[in-house]
């Protein structure tokens, strides 16, 4: 789910939502559907650990994004070898962030910025959950 990044237990309830990864017009910008909890439990802040549990499986996708969004490098790798790329693309000033997404449908799964003041982590790198605003969740 994306608002906690992690998977959803069996049983448990969850929403369907639609998500846009860029509030404004660009080349890049699309739709996507997302699953989030219905107990509203986000988690913000994971750094590497995120690469240690159940959310990613074996391989992800990261694509490195600059400021204008635009995608300046991608890579299919293995997920223990992902907090090491994240770090360096982080480390390249012309790097604004990097999204992560499941290999298989192109799904987000979250994005990666660097760890500041405003969004503080143990790590270089911080995980952002997806969050649904009312404009985002609306029909």
């Amino acid at each position: 789910m994306r608002d906690v990044l992690r998977r959803a237990e069996p049983g448990e309830q969850v929403i369907l939502g639609s998500h846009a990864l860029f509030p404004d017009e660009g080349p890049f910008r699309e739709f996507g559907p997302i699953y989030v909890s219905s107990r509203c439990e986000p988690r913000s802040g994971a750094g590497r650990d995120i690469f240690e549990g159940t959310y990613f499986c074996g391989e992800l996708v990261l694509r490195r994004y600059d400021e204008r969004r635009w995608i300046s490098g991608a890579r299919r790798i293995e997920t223990g070898q992902a907090a090491a790329l994240v770090e360096e693309w982080l480390s390249m000033p012309a790097t604004a962030f990097v999204d992560a997404r499941f290999p298989e449908y192109g799904c987000f799964a979250c994005r990666f910025v660097r760890a500041t003041d405003d969004r503080p982590g143990d790590d270089a790198f911080v995980a952002e959950n997806a969050r649904l605003s009312p404009a985002e969740s609306a029909p």
